[in-house]
């Protein structure tokens, strides 16, 4: 042909009836092979065929896991064992015996103080510096296999010229803060204290040298409290008998420089006298107090001086709102972090946990150092008042006494010295006796007194492993191994976008699936039948039921009485459509229909070949000329199947489909043909296939199984959707059998029961 055909319209909808023609509308799926829309991406059935399909892969995988696990176990256990060694501390309420009473009086034996003073003396167990003075001053430490390996390192860091700026006992340090554990017993006074070490004698010795070091140091520093004590006790006495026997000199000066001593001052003075002496019994007990009181403030000056603080700030602090609020945020957030640092596996919770309760710590100890310092100045003000107000009182007695004394006279002045210093003898003798009484008291308490911390049971040499343990590596490898093993099964299923079953034509969208034919290696009826004539040469075989079922669901998709022109296409070549096209039309044609099978694939023509006749006249001269038609058809071996193939290639086929010869031809076929069915090409290949898809009644898109992505169904959707063409549904062809799937127990059913007797 020298020009282009006049383009035709796009067939348009006829009335039914003989010769008619009329487009089949969307129909309603057919059976549970339709499609109903959007589904899960995996329903419980998809999971279940996915695991017995992947049990190989699992079982291999966690075979392989329990062998790296059992391979593990082994090497840890030859090169890393670990034992550890256990002790129990008490931690008791310190306490004093009373030498007048002879009982113990506790100090904080409620369980609030029980509580605080375990946290206390777990954090004093876990410092730094008393680590660092263990392993300065203790010899079975550093000769321990344990401090020697932090040796060993660090010499062979340096044989090998590489970084050896850290210390053994930095390395040492690291290890302690690592595998040194120091735990409340809950509802006990106990302490466990725990050692990992690779030798078990070692973590003996680790834990006796601290725990020993600690209580040590807890004894002197209660030891030098109790000394320090006692030594002002008993500066304050000999102060006392000082004071008295100077007391007592003047006290016999005085009488002698009195005539007839003491008797003779009888009722001499009067009023005047019993002043002087009131006076002065108030100035000695003034003096007293003012002895006590610059006794305290020493006491607390001295306290400062040496970064102590007295017993009284603590209280105040202790006693304070804000302090015991905080204290109860900080034990909460310990026990939601003790609660929750071995069970939870979210690292970034756990942390924030931590943290936050860092942060009350923090928050705590800044407010009860502000607070001690302001306490600390109160109670030093408060105290250097009271001083200056006794001193100011006693000056002013002094004034007092100096004014009577001038009134009275040299004599007046002799027999009030006379009475003062028998009172301030008698007082200075009676603070002097009360001194000695807590000289003794403290004596007494210093060699009685214990210290809060003491071994409840000494650690014993560990005798079996805590690490590595079978136990916990082999099920900890086989959950691996079972994690590995299912997640790439799922990850595979997941990224597998390929079609293979009607569930994943329905994640396209709503598409009518109008059966499923087995793959023919699966078929076993199949061996030597050539697949384009299975419904007519293997009419017992499972592909052929396969076919006379898509039969079946498209007389119900579309009514075969109006839909008389069908397009079979693909989304791309060895889909298997002409095979499909080959069976349906011999299945419709044993059906009684009179059916033209015409090869429209101009690029690659198959159905001369597949049915052994000539193509030297075919489709292309019928539609240079319709009255080529009788002459163009070729008969089959199938009773009312006849054959029309492509004939010689055409120079435009996409144009000559589009033209009115192709309407002229349709209305020519359907003159003497029931149905017409085109084999065409690719439709996402191929414009020809595009081009005829919106001429004819209906399509029917063939996809191979495990080939076609759910991305080319859905293209091809589109595509048939953009040209208004009638999309009858899909064929899902070359379905295999594998693992975990229900399709090779349907071929295995359907042979046992078309055999049974």
């Amino acid at each position: 042909m020298t020009t282009l055909p006049t383009t035709s319209s796009i067939r348009l909808p006829r009335s039914g009836g003989p010769g008619g023609q009329v487009l089949a509308m969307p129909s309603t799926a057919i059976g549970p092979v339709a499609a109903q829309g959007q589904e899960p991406l995996l329903s419980p059935a998809d999971m279940w065929r996915l695991l017995r399909r992947s049990w190989p892969l699992i079982v291999t995988m966690v075979l392989a896991s329990a062998a790296v696990g059992v391979g593990l176990y082994w090497w840890q256990l030859r090169t890393n064992p670990r034992y550890q060694a256990e002790g129990l501390v008490v931690v008791r309420p310190q306490f004093r015996v009373d030498p007048r009473t002879q009982m113990a009086q506790s100090v904080g034996e409620d369980v609030f103080d029980l509580r605080v003073e375990l946290r206390t003396q777990t954090q004093m167990l876990l410092q730094s510096s008393l680590w660092a003075d263990v392993l300065e001053k203790n010899p079975r430490v550093r000769e321990s296999k344990w401090f020697k390996s932090f040796e060993d390192e660090v010499q062979g860091k340096v044989a090998n010229n590489q970084d050896a700026t850290a210390s053994p006992a930095v390395l040492a340090k690291e290890d302690l803060t690592n595998n040194f554990r120091v735990s409340p017993v809950t509802d006990t006074k106990l302490l466990r204290v725990t050692m990992d070490t690779k030798d078990p004698v070692d973590g003996q010795t680790i834990i006796q040298a601290i725990v020993g070091e600690h209580i040590t140091n807890q004894q002197k520093a209660t030891s030098d409290r109790a000394n320090a004590d006692l030594a002002r006790a008993r500066e304050w006495k000999f102060r006392y008998e000082r004071d008295w026997q100077s007391a007592k000199d003047a006290l016999n000066a005085a009488a002698a420089k009195l005539s007839g001593g003491e008797g003779a001052v009888g009722g001499r003075f009067g009023a005047r006298e019993m002043e002087m002496s009131h006076l002065m019994s108030e100035h000695v007990r003034l003096k007293i107090q003012l002895g006590d009181a610059q006794a305290q403030l020493d006491a607390i000056e001295q306290s400062l001086a040496k970064g102590e603080d007295s017993p009284q700030v603590e209280a105040l602090v202790r006693n304070d709102q804000s302090v015991a609020r905080l204290q109860y945020e900080v034990e909460t957030r310990d026990a939601d972090y003790e609660r929750n640092k071995d069970t939870m596996g979210n690292v970034k919770a756990l942390k924030e946990l931590e943290s936050s309760r860092d942060r009350a710590r923090e928050k705590l100890a800044n407010i009860e150092g502000r607070l001690r310092a302001t306490y600390r100045d109160q109670l030093l003000s408060q105290q250097r008042g009271i001083v200056q107000g006794l001193k100011s009182r006693d000056e002013a007695l002094i004034a007092d006494l100096d004014r009577l004394r001038a009134e009275l006279g040299q004599v007046s002045s002799d027999v009030a010295e006379y009475y003062s210093r028998k009172d301030e003898a008698d007082s200075y003798k009676v603070l002097a006796r009360e001194m000695e009484e807590r000289v003794q008291a403290l004596s007494a308490a210093t060699r009685d007194q214990r210290v809060g911390v003491t071994w409840n049971s000494m650690p014993t040499i560990p005798e079996t492993r805590s690490s590595p343990r079978l136990a916990v590596y082999l099920p900890a490898a086989l959950a691996i191994g079972l994690a590995l093993s299912l997640g790439i099964a799922f990850l595979r299923e997941v990224l597998d976008t390929t079609v293979r079953s009607p569930r994943d034509i329905a994640r396209v969208g709503p598409i009518n699936v109008l059966g499923m034919i087995a793959d023919e290696s699966d078929d076993p009826q199949l061996a030597g039948v050539p697949l384009h004539a299975v419904i007519g040469q293997a009419p017992h075989s499972v592909m052929a039921e396969q076919i006379r079922q898509v039969r079946t669901r498209l007389q119900h998709a579309a009514s075969l009485d109006t839909t008389r022109t069908i397009v079979v296409t693909s989304p791309g070549p060895g889909d298997g459509k002409s095979m499909v096209a080959c069976n349906l039309a011999a299945g419709l044609a044993l059906n009684g229909r009179r059916i033209l099978l015409v090869d429209a694939n101009f690029r690659r023509p198959e159905l001369h070949k597949l049915f052994g006749v000539s193509n030297e006249l075919g489709f292309a001269n019928v539609l240079d000329s319709v009255s080529n038609l009788e002459s163009a058809v070729q008969k089959t071996s199938t009773p009312n199947l006849e054959l029309l193939t492509t004939g010689p290639k055409a120079a435009n086929p996409t144009e000559l489909l589009e033209s009115q010869l192709f309407s002229d031809f349709i209305d020519r076929a359907l003159e003497e043909y029931d149905h017409v069915i085109f084999d065409a090409g690719p439709l996402l290949v191929v414009s020809e296939a595009v081009a005829l898809a919106p001429r004819v009644d209906g399509v029917i898109t063939v996809v191979r199984a495990r080939v076609n992505s759910r991305g080319m169904l859905s293209r091809v959707r589109d595509t048939l959707k953009q040209i208004k063409a009638e999309h009858l549904g899909v064929v899902l062809n070359g379905v295999q059998t594998w693992g975990g799937g229900y399709y090779g127990r349907t071929i295995k059913t359907y042979y046992a029961y078309q055999n049974a007797d």
